[in-house]
């Protein structure tokens, strides 16, 4: 009965071991396809369906990971998730922006330039808000804050 009773502990603690940076380790492989997207879309500009294929796993990732990290059962939350995830989501957006109006500019081209105008103070605007969201997440992370707040307006 001891037998028994050693072994569901250890795999209990096994469970444990495994499910407790589970949300992490998500944000992280979403992290490495939001930088890996950046450098096929780069350097190699005609894999798009590639591309498309890796954005949807980084959205994929973002909603999974929230998922674990709320789950009382897989997951706890952590101060290095709850910084690494608003980083992650940095870095996919803001490259993201700039790759498809740097690439796509020719569709503009073609627009009057009572839609050129907004569009691009539009794409500025959030290229700057993200700029400076990241830009303030490091500050926080520097000052040994946990986690910069992000208001509606800033996702």
């Amino acid at each position: 009965m001891e037998d028994k009773d050693k072994m569901e502990d250890k795999i209990k603690k096994l469970q444990e071991g495994l499910f407790e940076h589970l949300a992490n380790t998500v944000t992280l492989a979403g992290l490495y396809g939001a930088i890996l997207n950046f450098v096929i879309a780069v350097f190699y500009p005609q894999y798009l369906l590639l591309m498309i294929f890796i954005s949807a796993g980084v959205v994929f990732s973002d909603w999974l990971d929230g998922k674990i990290a709320k789950d009382k059962r897989l997951g706890r939350q952590s101060k290095f998730g709850a910084a690494l995830d608003p980083l992650r989501d940095k870095v996919f957006v803001v490259p993201t922006l700039v790759i498809l109006t740097c690439r796509h500019f020719w569709v503009l081209e073609k627009l009057p330039l009572k839609f050129i105008i907004p569009t691009m103070g539009l794409f500025f605007m959030l290229a700057f808000i993200e700029a400076i969201l990241f830009i303030a997440w490091w500050i926080f992370l520097i000052g040994k804050k946990s986690q910069v707040a992000i208001k509606e307006w800033g996702r």
